[in-house]
């Protein structure tokens, strides 16, 4: 039942991480598409892309990992004696973290895939 809640938990912050990550480089689309004018080439505009997606999930996956410990310190050393009057050990295991950190990275992948091709230039007609 726990490995069945985590799983669903991590869906549940991987599809919002890829939601936020989508929003980011819509709006930064523009950007991209001045690369393009000012001369870099589709193909390296798409690896860039890519790039900075996986950069962006990854670097979010690890800057919150002490708040998530922070989090759970909280809750088995504070609430659960105040509420049931017992605590429970606190356990860390370094590789459920790796595993976090390599879902955000893919989850930078497939928002990169996603996002197609980085060039709009529609979006520059009004410049």
């Amino acid at each position: 039942m726990t490995r069945i809640l985590t799983v669903l938990t991590l869906v549940l912050a991987g599809t919002a991480l890829g939601l936020m990550a989508l929003a980011i480089f819509r709006l930064r689309q523009h950007s991209y598409s001045l690369l393009y004018v000012y001369g870099i080439a589709r193909p390296r505009l798409r690896r860039r892309l890519l790039a900075h997606a996986m950069l962006l999930t990854g670097m979010l996956g690890v800057l919150s990992t002490p708040l998530g410990i922070f989090l759970g310190w909280v809750l088995v050393a504070r609430v659960n004696p105040a509420a049931f009057g017992w605590a429970l050990p606190l356990e860390l295991y370094p590789g459920f973290w790796l595993q976090v950190w390599l879902a955000c990275l893919l989850i930078g992948a497939l928002v990169g895939w996603l996002q197609g091709d980085p060039v709009r230039l529609e979006t520059l007609k009004n410049e």
